[in-house]
């Protein structure tokens, strides 16, 4: 009979292959798999895959979701290898940034541009493409030649392609609750694009459930946060991809949880 971990393994490998991925498994242990793709070897730590799963379902994922999340983010980290070296030239417009847990993707797989104050949030960044995205890692970030001021520059020109910044100020003067869901997988990060645009003494309330949802609302006055809190609780839209249940304070020098 197999064991727990060798399903897995298979499931895993499954999923990678069905989303474009050619790979095969090169030697499997009961604590990894060694992946073979595109003639490069990838190790895999099976301990960590079922850590990512188990913290995905504590957050209130069914296993499948969860499965489908964690195993998506590997996706997107397992895309890049073997692929010829980003340039800014070549791939520089392609480059956005991206909302996601803290510790919800390996350390050594993704660029961790800072955590979005006490949040459990933090900022990466993907290239992105017509029908998936990977993520950024240290040699990417060398080979596009940039800092990290830099590169958050770009990401950020990037997505204001997307909402410009008038389309922006239109969500922080306007009253009552404002919903974006353009579902490319960037709602949540334009809530950067939306601290970005305010202006000093200016605050907004936002709730980013997943990360297909950016809701803007006004900031209370009398510091009640009781009816956003509510909002923040309803089930995420992209479960496979959840972000946060409680509202967030934004303000041009911080994000902060409430």
């Amino acid at each position: 009979m197999a064991s727990p971990r060798s399903d897995l393994a298979r499931d895993f490998v499954a999923y990678l292959s069905a989303h474009g991925l050619e790979v095969t498994i090169a030697r499997q242990t009961e604590d990894e798999v060694v992946l073979a793709i595109r003639k490069e070897k990838e190790r895999i730590a099976l301990e960590n895959l079922e850590g990512y799963i188990a913290d995905a379902v504590s957050n209130g994922a069914s296993t499948a979701e969860a499965r489908n999340q964690v195993f998506g983010q590997y996706l997107g980290m397992l895309k890049q290898i073997g692929h010829p070296p980003l340039t800014l030239a070549h791939d520089g417009a392609r480059i956005m940034p991206r909302l996601v847990r803290v510790g919800s993707l390996p350390a050594d797989k993704m660029l961790h541009a800072g955590n979005l104050g006490e949040t459990g949030l933090e900022v990466t960044y993907v290239v992105d493409s017509e029908t998936s995205v990977r993520y950024l890692n240290a040699a990417d970030k060398k080979n596009l030649g940039l800092d990290d001021a830099g590169l958050r520059a770009l990401a950020l020109k990037n997505l204001e392609r997307t909402m410009d910044r008038g389309a922006i100020r239109k969500l922080i003067s306007g009253s009552g609750m404002r919903v974006v869901k353009m579902l490319d997988s960037y709602d949540a990060a334009r809530l950067l694009l939306v601290q970005a645009a305010l202006r000093k003494g200016e605050s907004v309330a936002a709730v980013v459930t997943d990360r297909d949802t950016l809701v803007v609302l006004p900031a209370p006055a009398n510091g009640d946060w009781s009816t956003i809190r509510t909002v923040a609780k309803i089930p995420p839209g992209d479960p496979a991809h959840p972000l946060l249940d409680r509202p967030l304070l934004v303000t041009p020098d911080k994000i902060e949880a409430k």
